[in-house]
């Protein structure tokens, strides 16, 4: 039996308070801060205590196992290198909640009530090393600064934070998001999980006051919150018995309920607490613009070819991990365009539906959810529940198809904006584009748009199958010198990748001229490749068709290589972010090391440096629409807006709605392009609307596909005249006078044409592809 303290008063100490000159055996200075850790608790029934902690390890146990057996059999996935960089991840976003605080109010919540949570399990902690290990810790200035006044104060604080919490769930919030049918994810489990903490903290809070009172504890005032609790109960008309008696109910109250909670904490999304900081840790290092690589060619030398993500069994460990990180907040499915405009895929419910299918084994439980968002598929497990047998998952489930449907993958542009927003780093996008693979290139199942697309790829090199030959015929009346076609490497400093949208697209062939204009008043000497230029292979690869994107990506890369431009020899200067990002982050993996620049950072460079000078007036407001492949995937957000703000008398307006890392997709990645939108509202059209929503002379981007989409949501909102929609060179060439002198001589520097072609407002509507779906013109140019 423990001793605790005896009830002998020091001198000059209050009169009432519990102390002694020893503790269990030891001697203790009667002055030393510290106070008795199982006060008016019967030391005989403690073994209840811990026979109740023994239950509970157990449970927690029991899950624990559950999820190394759920875990374990995914496939490998290398995410043990770079530790530093790891580390550092793992302190801002996972004990600083970076990502977590960028939303004020739920962010400041959250963070009250897990640094309490934190806070509270070290004391509890330090209670166990004190008492049980009898390694005489809490005392002494430790005890008062830490265990007494830092652990009130936060404790307080997680009341204030689950109170926010619940205030924005039940009260004020999204209530769709707190239920789904069949979704074992209901409102009783954010009701136990808020409601329970805020249970265990304000019980905790009275045992400390009515210890605190009773005793005439001299160190109370350290321990401000319990202190409140207990004046408010000796204001009431009860004896010391009675508060005696209401303190060993509630600390037993408070043992059961806190012990039971934490048993029901791995079985609810409060799994988090551990799974969450653990995904931080193990998050993608890999540049955001690169996918995973896959040797097509040994997958299909196998009688079942393993090709992306097709079956529970496909998933990797990590996979699996991210599924369980999900803290449930929603701002993936905010943040989604195909979310916000009503179609099937929600990043939030796709990662719910394999997370409970790895758990329960269960059909789709967010069907009905999604259905009423767009997706009329009707999988055949709708609401059934399969009955689980011996194997931790049920390999007679198809994932892609049964579980996620296939217009949730195909809804997806890959903006990354999911990704951006989670506060936990979960992968959806990578999760996408390999289920897209599978569906492609294993089940050969894919929208009816998608098969033009490839078809147009292979043969010609573009999304069209206009002619190869015709790839430089834009740029014929400007002269622009071609590489390999007497002209070498050493005899130029950049070589421009013009793309297909650039050398097919009337109102893109506008831009690319415009472009050349600038670098030869900028005196670079630069040169195209013409016919031997192909498709970097972007959409091909976002679409889910890994081997013709290596087919595509290949003889660029040798096609490169060969006319001297690699090992970052010679500056590639890119108009699409989508070709810069696949050449920059994706070429590596076949070999391709190069030095790839976008228009928009390279022109900032050379108005920087004095050799772009913008002298002419605009006198108008722009709003500049950010492309995702540009700013989420490359981080290029200043630049494009280093080169308006030089332009005299523009005025930058940002879209509020969403601009750097939060604007919204104008629908055209992940080759959404080139197929129609099918369910819910257009997304560029809502972009569009989000654009005028500030009123601006003009709108800029720096982007074709962007372009084409802008443009087309303009026409829909009847603003197609009246609101021009530019390239940022377009805007710079308006406000660039041509040199005095010339520009420098060499290949693409004569001064011929420096100003050629300077965009018109919107171009002409002439023969062009359209927003969406014209992946089959076939060779016809009008």
């Amino acid at each position: 039996m423990r001793h605790g303290l005896r009830h002998a008063t020091p001198p000059g100490v209050p009169a009432g308070l519990a102390y002694s000159e020893k503790l269990d055996g030891i001697d203790v200075d009667p002055s030393t801060p510290t106070r008795e850790v199982y006060w008016n608790i019967g030391h005989q029934y403690l073994w209840v205590m811990y026979l109740l902690l023994v239950i509970t390890v157990g449970v927690m146990a029991y899950a624990v196992y559950r999820y190394v057996r759920m875990i374990a059999p995914g496939k490998p996935a290398d995410r043990f290198g770079q530790v530093g960089e790891r580390l550092r991840a793992f302190v801002v976003h996972g004990i600083g909640q970076g990502r977590t605080l960028r939303r004020r109010y739920s962010g400041l919540s959250h963070a009250a009530f897990s640094f309490g949570f934190v806070a509270l399990l070290i004391a509890t902690t330090v209670v166990f090393i004190h008492e049980d290990l009898n390694l005489r810790i809490m005392q002494g200035a430790f005890y008062l600064w830490y265990q007494s006044l830092i652990v009130d104060v936060l404790g307080g604080l997680a009341i204030v934070g689950v109170l926010m919490a619940i205030g924005k769930r039940f009260a004020v919030g999204r209530r769709d998001r707190l239920y789904h049918p069949l979704d074992p994810r209901t409102a009783l489990d954010d009701g136990l999980i808020l409601g329970g903490f805020l249970v265990i903290l304000v019980t905790g809070y009275v045992i400390e006051g009515l210890r605190i009172v009773v005793t005439n504890d001299p160190w109370g005032n350290w321990s401000p919150v319990g202190t409140v609790f207990g004046l408010g109960f000796q204001r009431l008309p009860l004896n010391t018995d009675a508060l005696r008696g209401i303190h060993a109910f509630g600390w037993w109250f408070h043992l059961v309920l806190a012990l039971a909670w934490l048993a029901y904490l791995p079985y609810s999304k409060l799994r988090h607490i551990v799974f969450s900081p653990a995904n931080i840790y193990f998050r993608r290092l890999e540049p955001r613009g690169q996918l995973g690589y896959v040797d097509v060619e040994k997958a299909f030398e196998q009688e079942e070819p393993q090709i992306g993500i097709g079956k529970v069994e496909d998933l990797s460990w990590k996979d699996r991990f991210d599924t369980q990180a999900c803290t449930e907040c929603a701002r993936c499915e905010e943040a989604c365009p195909a979310s916000r405009t009503g179609k099937a895929l929600s990043p939030f419910m796709l990662i719910l539906d394999i997370r409970n299918q790895l758990l329960t084994q269960s059909g789709p439980p967010m069907a009905r959810a999604r259905q009423d968002r767009g997706d009329q598929a009707d999988p055949p497990l709708d609401g059934e529940r399969i009955e689980p047998n011996t194997d931790p998952v049920r390999e007679s489930v198809r994932l892609v198809g049964d579980v996620i449907t296939d217009p949730v993958l195909w809804d997806c542009t890959t903006c990354y904006a999911c990704m951006e927003a989670c506060p936990v780093f979960i992968e959806h996008v990578p999760k996408i584009v390999d289920m897209r693979r599978n569906l492609v290139m294993v089940e050969n199942r894919f929208e009816g748009e998608l098969g033009r697309l490839f078809d147009n790829l292979e043969a010609a090199g573009n999304p069209w199958r206009f002619p190869r030959s015709d790839r430089g015929r834009w740029a014929e009346e400007i002269e622009v010198p071609v590489l390999g076609e007497g002209v070498t490497a050493d005899e130029i400093d950049v070589l421009y990748w013009v793309g297909c949208f650039g050398s097919y697209d009337e109102r893109n062939q506008k831009i690319a001229r415009t472009l050349a204009g600038l670098l030869k008043t900028a005196g670079i000497r630069f040169a195209i490749l013409g016919a031997r230029e192909t498709c970097t292979g972007d959409p091909a690869r976002r679409a889910g068709h890994e081997y013709l994107w290596q087919m595509l990506a290949g003889e660029n890369v040798a096609t490169l290589n060969e006319l001297g431009v690699g090992d970052r020899k010679k500056t590639i200067l890119a108009s699409c972010p989508h070709c810069f990002n696949t050449m920059k982050d994706e070429y590596p993996q076949l070999g391709g090391l190069y030095d790839i620049r976008h228009h928009a950072e390279y022109l900032a460079e050379l108005v920087r440096d004095g050799k772009l000078r913008p002298t002419e007036a605009l006198d108008a407001s722009v709003a500049y629409h950010d492309p995702c492949y540009l700013g989420r995937y490359q981080d290029i957000y200043d630049q494009p807006r280093e080169v308006l703000g030089a332009i005299p008398g523009a005025e930058l307006k940002e879209v509020r709605a969403g601009c750097r890392n939060k604007a919204m997709c104008c629908g055209a990645g992940g080759s959404k392009i080139f197929f129609e939108e099918k369910r819910g509202t257009r997304i560029n059209h809502l972009r569009m609307e989000q654009i005028q929503a500030e009123s601006p002379d003009r709108v800029a981007t720096a982007c074709p596909y962007c372009m084409v989409m802008l443009e087309d949501g303009a026409r829909a909102r009847g603003v197609y005249d009246e609101l021009p929609i530019l390239d940022i060179s377009e805007l710079l060439q308006q406000s660039v006078a041509t040199r005095a002198n010339g520009p420098a001589n060499g290949p693409g520097g004569s001064p011929d044409g420096a100003a050629a072609d300077g965009a018109a407002a919107n171009g002409a509507e002439a023969d062009r592809p359209s927003a969406h779906g014209d992946a089959d013109v076939g060779g016809e140019r009008g």
